[in-house]
């Protein structure tokens, strides 16, 4: 099951794309990398709070391969809420159920 994101959502995604000149598939590959690394905590957490967050410490796993200059830029994903969602509920219910099958 995927995550679906509401059009003003994917709208600001767009804006942010443009702004930085980054591929709008290294931003949904972030938002996927961080659920996948979702632990049961976060995923209970996103459900009851509407609001899912991870470890933005992570700078190695969002390097973007460009360096320039003596720059170099770095994509983080840390934080989602459920009004840029539209199917939250059944989302994080359906990890949820992943965890507690495991058990």
């Amino acid at each position: 099951m995927k995550l679906e994101f509401t059009p003003e959502y994917l709208e600001e995604l767009e804006k942010f794309r443009k702004k930085y000149s980054v591929s709008k598939k290294l931003l949904l590959q972030r938002i996927d990398e961080a659920l996948e690394k979702a632990d049961e905590f976060d995923i209970s957490y996103a459900l009851e709070n509407g609001l899912f967050t991870c470890d933005s410490s992570e700078y190695e796993a969002a390097e973007v391969d460009d360096e320039g200059a003596g720059f170099q830029m770095f994509v983080t994903f840390n934080c989602l809420y459920r009004s840029n969602c539209t199917n939250w509920e059944q989302y994080f219910t359906h990890r949820l159920k992943e965890f507690k099958d495991k058990e």
